[in-house]
């Protein structure tokens, strides 16, 4: 049966690091049907947190093409992420989707039957920052089935095709088609749950900064490790059904006391525009 591949890549560089691995990986599945969707060239804009997109029958507000972009990966077998490092986090673009997440609850159930890997990339090993981890907790509670991921040291155009990057391509390629065979390398502790590298310690046990599950670590060896299954099906109706539902019905019940400390708190402070005055010390002149 014919499969697809779509490359969700997030650089402004056309045929840049990220492109081009992403296309190498794809190369690599030997999926004849390879599709390039770049996040740059489409507007996305923020949320406005009014949550009118949790009730099923209405759909994000906001004007832009994150309905094309998200329905557009509905389409396809398989998804590879190709994501930058920007100031040690995800680039902006990949930022503002990740933030949409609650306008994709209802396609949850679509991004399940879809594989995905991710590679991130960034100049410099120690500088890779959080964007691993972000873009892989994103993905996953977007609901794709993450089956690899990889940081790539790539800061000169073409770089990430460097012999060294080539078996991590093929890796990552056969990952993405063999979910029985996945591929997280890391120099780093990652979570057991997650692949997250970013820990919290409490009462001399690890918790997981994105999913929340916890172990006690020593030696080179995990003693003990609790899984939250923040990041399963269970846990996404858990946190949007079980938790943020609520909240947006409590808060529909406190509209009058929010529109009266709006009204408390609206004339203070003078709103910056571009007609705006600088602040002046009265020394202009002198």
């Amino acid at each position: 049966m014919a499969t697809s591949v779509l490359l969700v890549t997030g650089s402004f560089r056309r045929l840049g690091n990220c492109e081009m691995f992403a296309k190498e990986v794809a190369v690599q599945t030997q999926i004849d049907q390879i599709a390039v969707l770049r996040l740059t060239d489409f507007t996305l804009k923020p949320c406005m947190g009014c949550y009118r997109c949790l009730n099923p029958e209405h759909r994000c507000q906001v004007k832009d093409d994150l309905y094309f972009i998200l329905e557009t990966m509905t389409a396809y077998d398989h998804v590879i992420f190709s994501i930058p490092t920007y100031v040690l986090g995800p680039v902006g673009q990949f930022k503002l989707m990740a933030d949409r997440l609650a306008c994709m609850s209802g396609l949850y159930p679509a991004f399940q039957r879809i594989g995905a890997v991710s590679a991130v990339f960034g100049g410099i090993e120690s500088w890779r920052g959080v964007t691993q981890s972000m873009v892989n907790a994103v993905i996953r509670m977007m609901g794709f089935r993450l089956t690899g991921s990889a940081f790539i040291e790539a800061a000169l155009p073409g770089e990430s095709l460097d012999e060294a990057h080539i078996p991590v391509a093929r890796a990552l390629a056969e990952a993405l088609c063999n979910p029985d065979k996945p591929f997280f390398p890391s120099k780093t502790l990652v979570c057991p749950s997650c692949g997250s590298d970013l820990f919290f310690v409490q009462e001399r046990r690890l918790i997981c900064a994105l999913c929340d599950s916890s172990g006690e670590y020593r030696d080179g060896a995990w003693l003990s490790f609790h899984d939250s299954g923040r990041f399963s099906e269970k846990g996404f109706v858990e946190h949007f059904e079980g938790w943020l539902k609520p909240k947006v019905i409590e808060y529909a019940g406190k509209k009058d006391y929010h529109r009266m400390l709006r009204e408390r708190y609206k004339d203070i402070g003078v709103k910056i525009t571009r007609k705006t005055a600088p602040l002046s010390d009265g020394s202009e002149g002198e």
